[in-house]
C-alpha cells in the first residue's frame, strides 16, 4: 500500500468537488486525452509536450511526473492525503478504482479515481510540522 498527496487546485478551488464527489480529479485543462493510452512513460511526455506546446521542457518534464502516477501508479486500497487549502485541515481517502477517463465529462473532471473519505476536516496541529 502506498499514500499519495493529491492537491484540489492551487487554491483549493475544487476540495469541495473531490469530497462531495468521492472523487479525486486530475484537473489539468485541456488534457482531454484517455492517459490509459500511454503507459510508456516517454510517449506520455511526447503528448503533454504537444497539447502545452508553449510550455517550457523543464516544465513538461515535471507535470508528466505526476500526471503519469495518477494514471499508472495509483493502486486500488491505496490511501490519498489531500490537505485542504480553505481550512487548516486534512482529508484521508482510499483509492476504490482504477483510473478512469470519461471525455464527455465536464473539464477539469474528464480524469478521476473513485475514493471512500474515511476521515475529513482532521485538524493539521494534530500532526507534527514536519509531517
Amino acid at each position: 500500500m502506498s499514500i499519495w498527496l493529491v492537491r484540489a487546485g492551487s487554491k483549493g478551488q475544487y476540495e469541495d468537488k473531490f469530497l462531495s464527489d468521492k472523487r479525486i480529479y486530475l484537473t489539468w485543462g485541456s488534457l482531454d486525452v484517455d492517459l490509459k493510452k500511454y503507459k510508456n512513460r516517454e510517449k506520455l511526455l511526447q503528448i503533454i509536450a504537444d497539447i502545452y506546446s508553449s510550455e517550457k521542457p523543464n516544465t513538461i518534464k515535471n507535470w508528466a511526473s505526476q500526471i503519469y502516477p495518477f494514471a499508472h501508479k495509483i493502486q486500488i486500497d491505496d490511501w490519498v492525503v489531500l490537505p485542504s487549502k480553505v481550512s487548516s485541515t486534512i482529508h484521508f481517502g482510499r483509492v476504490l478504482s482504477e483510473y478512469v477517463y470519461d471525455g464527455k465529462a465536464e473539464s477539469p473532471y474528464k480524469h478521476y479515481r473513485d475514493i471512500e473519505w474515511f476521515a475529513t476536516d482532521i485538524p493539521r496541529n494534530n500532526f507534527d510540522q514536519d509531517l
